[in-house]
């Protein structure tokens, strides 16, 4: 009879533990995740001239750090954090692909602009990748940096007839 109670004591104590901790993790609340696009204020399109070559927009291929969907800051130029509830709704390379080809079309520099795979061959292309996208954290500042190292080419050749690698930092209204 003892070894009974001694088993039914050891399963209602269980139970109950295991209940208590259920309970204590159900009341634990876990903070709500906050997902994020990038905005880039439209600029008013330029017309294109009647000869402008058509552009497709390769997707932007990105480093590890630029892919992660989890937002990454900095405090240093070594040392390299993420948010743990602050994530990119989209693939950042994604994103950054389809602001890029928004403002190309309103450049006025291209009759048309697609992001590949498009319906055409177009006369030129624009391939490159992501290097960075984060926020950069300085005493009494925050900013947005973007690096983008891009490359545009013949369609039919292949020719490389520009390449370049772009950095802009951007003071943040706030944090």
């Amino acid at each position: 009879m003892r070894v009974g109670k001694r088993a039914i004591s050891k399963t209602v104590f269980a139970l109950f533990g295991f209940g208590g901790l259920a309970l204590l993790i159900g009341c634990a609340s876990t903070p709500k995740t906050h997902f994020y696009t990038l905005y880039v204020a439209p600029e008013e399109a330029t017309p294109a001239p009647a000869d402008a070559p058509v552009l497709v927009i390769e997707p932007l291929s990105a480093e590890p750090l630029a892919s992660d969907l989890r937002l990454v800051y900095r405090t240093s130029p070594y040392t390299v954090d993420f948010y743990a509830y602050h994530q990119w709704a989209v693939d950042p390379a994604e994103q950054v692909t389809h602001t890029l080809a928004e403002a190309l079309r309103a450049s006025g520099a291209f009759s048309q602009v697609y992001v590949a795979p498009a319906p055409v061959a177009g006369d030129l292309r624009l391939r490159g990748k992501l290097l960075e996208l984060c926020e950069v954290d300085e005493k009494d500042r925050w900013y947005g940096q973007v690096t983008l190292d891009l490359t545009l080419l013949r369609s039919q050749t292949g020719e490389v007839i520009w390449h370049k690698r772009f950095s802009q930092r951007i003071p943040a209204a706030s944090r």
